[in-house]
């Protein structure tokens, strides 16, 4: 799917490997939660995806496409992100206590 709205979905403990997700809205906002808790995405393109404010809990990122994708505010806490390339990637304000970050390339400023 390429530029597809997903925004306010519930769709936790949900399985998307290796789907092409390119440019995909998830973003959460105060009208609209985003619940991809525990979702797998295991080596799932993401570039370019919006998932501000979205619910990532525990969710596996694992080996991901993840070029200029938007995490600002979500909570990846517990998240599966090793082998990750998040140096494109707009954490700001992310919460990530407890990720998962071996082999995971960082952005400036952001430690493990």
């Amino acid at each position: 799917m390429h530029r597809c709205c997903l925004r306010g979905v519930i769709t936790a403990n949900s399985t998307w490997h290796t789907a092409r997700l390119v440019e995909a809205d998830f973003r959460s906002g105060l009208d609209q939660l985003t619940d991809l808790g525990k979702a797998d995405f295991n080596n799932a393109g993401l570039s370019y995806a919006l998932l501000q404010r979205a619910n990532l809990h525990r969710a596996n990122l694992l080996r991901c496409c993840l070029y200029s994708t938007s995490f600002c505010e979500a909570d990846l806490c517990e998240a599966d992100l090793r082998g990750c390339d998040l140096r494109n990637s707009k954490l700001e304000g992310a919460l990530l206590e407890g990720a998962r970050l071996e082999e995971a390339l960082l952005p400036e400023g952001v430690k493990p």
